[in-house]
Formats: structure tokens, C-alpha cells, sequence
């Protein structure tokens, strides 16, 4: 049997809320993930954004690209 459920919760207690009904071996797998609104997307983003155009420039001054 598998499921869905959709949470609104903070990611500290959800993440214990799993971990314990994990550990009760009740699941064969249980993953959860988190949703981002706008604002958290953007900075997320915006993160991995720098964080590739450092890769890339690193890479070019290698030779590599």
C-alpha cells in the first residue's frame, strides 16, 4: 500500500516526527521533503546561482571550458 500526506509543519519537528515513525518499522520507506515558498526559492536560487558561476569560472581557468 502507498500513500501521500501533505504537512504544514517547521522542518525540525517534522524531520523527528519521521525519524520516529522510522525507527517503529511500521514503513518499508518514508521520505519527506520540504516545500519552499517564493521567498525561500529565490534565495535558495540566488545560493546555488553564485555557487555554479564560481564552479564555472574555476573551471575556465583550468582550461576545462
Amino acid at each position: 500500500m502507498q500513500g501521500c500526506l501533505h504537512l504544514t509543519a517547521p522542518n525540525k519537528p517534522l524531520s523527528i516526527m519521521c525519524d520516529i515513525v522510522r525507527a517503529r518499522g511500521d514503513f518499508d520507506k518514508l521520505d519527506w521533503f520540504r516545500g519552499f515558498d517564493s521567498e525561500d526559492f529565490m534565495v535558495t536560487f540566488n545560493t546555488a546561482s553564485e555557487a555554479l558561476s564560481t564552479y564555472a569560472s574555476a573551471m575556465a581557468v583550468a582550461g576545462q571550458k
